[in-house]
């Protein structure tokens, strides 16, 4: 039975995070306070930290109508509603300084509407909405600082419409779409300077289309393009301070044909035949004197 009463009491404290407002611990529980043909079960402090109202069902206690527990330093800690062991109603959670902790609702045994969460600072960190135990709606992260960290939209369980993440900062971080639960079109992220790190296309939650990479300073670092997930065509690349650096060509994720480097000087620095992601066939390499040299290759290995 006391196994029983701790996972209920963990149950509602598990809640880690939501509105402001503070738990007095002069809220206790008596018998009519249950339902009819609930017993009450437990003791309010000094006596005990839980009270709750309970069902004797083949013998054993089955939680029915409110339960309460407190902090050791007699502060509410939790309480709720149960129908039947089923979570049903309001369950509010507080921590130790009495600020409040965690606010959702429940029908029938699952999340059904809004959910909060706090810091113990009285910060809204946390809000989110369900229903009938998926998420449905819109969902917000904040900082500590109250800066928004993350939104995010759901539809029956799905993500759904644009997800958008920011830094501590202010500065945005990522932003990108969803469709019936599928990543879809341009997600991008940002590096912490503003200056765009990247955009990848997706279709069906796969990589599909044109992406790109920049470096910080703004410079064009790679470009190339994914069809169902898989690099196709020329990749080109290039130096932080805007040179060629590579050009580099895929069939189906694997590299295919010549793939070429340069110096930064633009002086030519290698020239690599690939078949099925393998190099095959002569390569020719240049040194920064400019003298060339040819390794033939079989099959991904130095032919002798």
């Amino acid at each position: 039975m006391r196994l029983a009463r701790l996972a209920a009491l963990a149950a509602i404290f598990s809640f880690a995070i939501l509105p402001t407002g503070t738990a007095l611990a002069a809220d206790t529980l008596s018998a009519s306070d249950c339902p009819k043909g609930a017993e009450l079960r437990g003791e309010a402090p000094p006596k005990g930290t839980e009270q709750r109202c309970v069902l004797i069902l083949a013998g054993d206690e089955t939680l029915h109508g409110p339960i309460i527990g407190w902090h050791a330093n007699g502060q509410k800690a939790a309480e709720g509603n149960y129908y039947r062991g089923l979570k049903d109603g309001t369950f509010l959670s507080w921590y130790e300084n009495g600020q409040k902790k965690l606010e959702v609702t429940y029908r029938k045994g699952k999340a059904h509407g809004p959910e909060t969460s706090w810091n113990e600072q009285g910060q809204k960190i946390h809000h989110a909405e369900y229903m009938d135990g998926e998420p449905d709606g819109t969902w917000t992260l904040w900082y500590p600082t109250g800066q928004k960290r993350e939104v995010k939209h759901f539809k029956n369980g799905k993500p759904t419409g644009t997800w958008t993440f920011w830094r501590e900062n202010g500065q945005k971080l990522e932003e990108g779409g969803y469709l019936g639960g599928e990543k879809t079109g341009v997600w991008t992220t940002w590096h912490e300077s503003g200056q765009k790190n990247e955009e990848t296309s997706f279709a069906h939650d796969i990589e599909h289309g044109p992406y790109t990479i920049w470096y910080q300073n703004g410079q064009k670092w790679v470009e190339g393009a994914y069809e169902n997930g898989k690099k196709v065509g020329i990749e080109k690349r290039w130096y932080k301070t805007g040179e060629r650096k590579a050009e580099i060509s895929y069939i189906d994720g694997k590299r295919e044909g010549i793939s070429a480097t340069w110096y930064r000087n633009r002086e030519p620095q290698s020239e690599i035949l690939y078949r099925d992601g393998r190099r095959d066939g002569n390569a020719r390499f240049w040194n920064d004197a400019g003298e060339m040299r040819v390794v033939t290759y079989r099959k991904g290995k130095v032919a002798e």
